[in-house]
């Protein structure tokens, strides 16, 4: 970005910090890294990964892949000697155990620094199927009162969510909420169009875990294939997890391999064209304290589509839906309230079909990442003292 005004012609350069993440990760480079760039920015990605490049003009810098958790981790300070090297003017961080440098940079060379907060962690440390489980919840109250803490000496600090943003103490004016609203340039204008002509399709985007419904899915569909045979459910992500590998075995051993179908990991740029081979969106998130808070980006995404959705009813969607009809709400953990969510909407296509018009154009007008990135440029000239 060209500022004007005396003594100041050049370009302000931004170094996002990322330790757990590639460096083409949704939020990271798709929402806010490319906004900032094609604000005029120069935009560096520092990150652990194996292979510096640059993508639509966006640098991206490798120090190499940790060989593991506690690897990546103890590592991490290369990421700090990386990010001085740069010689930015503002540092973006993601990630908790990056925060502790942030503050070091913050302070040792007096740079505006901004914490981003992608969800609630010491909830998702809860869920961490590798950390014993004797150790969670002390682990989980260590990492609350650390974020809290430390985040008080940076610059500001930034959430994807309104009851995370509130877990944040000190001065309101230093949080603020960036919505993983969908990116509506990936989006096509054109209305859905299925795949398996004559066959009715569920998909099912991002993690699939027993916390994120994998039981209740298999049992709702157990149920449908009652009613609709010819039922198809396109799982999008990656299935190389151990709870992901269990969802996988599970699927085989109840003999529902040739309707629940796996697409592999998916470039996000490239998920729309998955969602368009579809009826119906799910999230049957199930009812623990992360996803008390942290709205499901999917859902969005399923909107954005054009297809109606049969979600759980927790706190985060219910403003949502009392917005929108497209937005089905069931119990968490009642696959036959699902499956007859499902089953009114696939038995009734000029239903769904209004419900999915109608929660496009409410994400359209509203729920969607163009209308978020105004606020973070905003809150970059803001830091920079820069309009």
């Amino acid at each position: 970005m060209f500022f004007g005004g005396e003594g100041w012609d050049k370009v302000l350069k931004v170094c996002i910090l990322i330790s757990v993440q590639r460096p083409n990760e949704v939020r990271v480079f798709h929402r806010e890294a490319r906004t900032l760039q094609r604000a005029g920015y120069d935009v560096d990605i520092v990150a652990q990964d194996d292979y510096s490049y640059q993508s639509e003009g966006i640098n991206v810098i490798a120090i190499g892949a940790p060989k593991n958790r506690l690897h990546r981790m103890l590592r991490s300070y290369r990421l700090f000697f990386a990010a001085i090297r740069q010689n930015p003017d503002i540092y973006h961080i993601h990630n908790p155990e990056l925060l502790f440098w942030g503050v070091l940079l913050h302070w040792t060379l007096g740079k505006p620094v901004v914490y981003d907060v992608h969800e609630c962690f010491k909830d998702a440390v809860m869920l961490r199927e590798w950390i014993p489980r004797w150790i969670r919840k002390p682990l989980s109250i260590a990492i609350g009162l650390y974020e809290k803490l430390l985040s008080r000496a940076v610059s500001y600090t930034v959430t994807a969510d309104i009851p995370t943003a509130d877990q944040f103490t000190g001065d309101p004016a230093q949080v603020s909420v960036l919505f993983n609203y969908p990116i509506l340039e990936y989006y096509s204008s054109e209305s859905p169009s299925n795949c398996f002509p004559g066959e009715p399709t569920l998909v099912h985007a991002g993690s699939i875990t027993r916390e994120r419904g994998s039981d209740t899915l298999i049992e709702a569909v157990k149920l449908l294939l009652r009613r609709q045979p010819k039922l198809k459910v396109l799982i999008i992500g990656s299935t190389g997890d151990a709870p992901a590998k269990h969802f996988v075995h599970r699927v085989r051993t109840e003999g529902l391999s040739d309707t629940i179908l796996f697409t592999g990991t998916v470039d996000h740029r490239f998920i729309p064209q998955y969602l368009r081979q579809a009826h119906v969106g799910l999230s049957l998130l199930e009812d623990v304290p992360k996803f008390q808070k942290n709205i499901p980006q999917k859902v969005f995404e399923y909107l954005a589509s054009g297809l109606p959705v049969v979600a759980t009813a927790l706190p985060p969607l219910i403003p949502y839906a009392l917005q929108t009809s497209a937005l089905q709400l069931v119990r968490p953990g009642e696959p036959a309230e699902v499956a007859g969510a499902i089953d009114v909407l696939i038995s009734n296509p000029a239903l769904a079909k209004r419900l999915g018009e109608e929660g496009r154009d409410l994400v359209l007008q509203k729920y969607n990442w163009e209308n978020e990135s105004a606020k973070l440029i905003a809150l970059y000239a803001n830091l920079t003292g820069k309009s």
